[in-house]
């Protein structure tokens, strides 16, 4: 698929700074994977997890970015994780999901995460997701460790719709699912969350959509992660059923950012620019 069409012009600045996570569209917790262990280990205190960035797609940098390849997430999930499937050009990350002849699943798909730990902060990422039922683009953060994690999950079956959730040693069950008044696989939108002690707001395109707060907020530092893949019958119920026929598929990334708790306006499209 192309990505140029809908790209916008990125403005000449980078320095460090924010990013967002993903979202879906229906009222079920997304299952917990077996992810592999992180290169890195989180620190205990969350306020001491990485620097910020700026990551404008130019290149793939191995010392910020791991890339999944060679593994699956558990039976929920009915494709297996690809370096194949995942490239850049002009500036964009694409993670593509398509058939393929393979011993663990008959699809391929993709996963970047960080190989360090972000911990409180502004996330943000401008994206276009990918459109089908029983599809999952994702942008969330995530601790191997506890199974902390923060979500913005869209769920290809509604373009229109995104969920919202997060987990604290594995508990979930916070699920939001707003409208987001646009076809989310149509074009880019920036999506972004403040994590801060006790409390988490969402914001898309600059507004926000949630805001929540308690002592059942995360707290671990955790990796920043992106993905699409594609679910099996056993969360169909969620995900809907898989439907191949909108297969080969792309999720495309134009940037994606993590400002420090306490630092500003380190790129100009960042929400800390402007009062929230």
């Amino acid at each position: 698929m192309s990505t140029d069409a809908s790209v916008p012009a990125r403005r000449a600045t980078v320095a460090t700074v924010a990013f967002v996570v993903f979202l879906g569209g229906a009222a079920f917790a997304a299952p917990h994977a077996a992810v592999p262990p992180a290169p890195v280990k989180a620190s205990p205190a969350v306020e001491t997890g990485g620097p910020s960035f700026f990551e404008p797609f130019d290149r793939l940098d191995s010392r910020r970015w791991f890339v999944s390849d060679g593994w699956v997430n558990g039976d929920h999930q009915g494709c297996t994780w690809s370096r194949e499937n995942l490239s850049i050009s002009k500036g964009v990350l694409q993670l593509v999901l398509g058939k393929a002849k393979d011993r663990i699943r008959p699809y391929r798909c993709a996963e970047l995460r960080t190989v360090g730990h972000l911990g409180y902060g502004t996330y943000e990422g401008r994206m276009r997701t990918a459109a089908g039922s029983g599809l999952n683009t994702a942008f969330f953060t995530y601790s191997n460790e506890t199974r902390d994690e923060i979500d913005f999950e869209f769920l290809g079956r509604d373009p229109g719709g995104v969920q919202l959730n997060y987990y604290q040693a594995g508990r979930g069950g916070h699920e939001s699912t707003p409208k987001l008044g646009n076809d989310a696989s149509a074009g880019f939108h920036d999506y972004a969350f403040v994590w801060a002690p006790g409390s988490i707001r969402w914001y898309i395109d600059g507004k926000l959509v949630r805001a929540v707060s308690g002592p059942d907020i995360p707290t671990v530092p955790s990796s920043l992660v992106l993905s699409l893949w594609n679910g099996t019958a056993n969360i169909a119920g969620w995900l809907g059923p898989f439907d191949a026929s909108h297969t080969p598929v792309s999720a495309d990334y134009d940037w994606v950012a993590f400002t420090r708790a306490g630092e500003k306006c380190n790129f100009p499209e960042s929400i800390t620019c402007h009062p929230l």
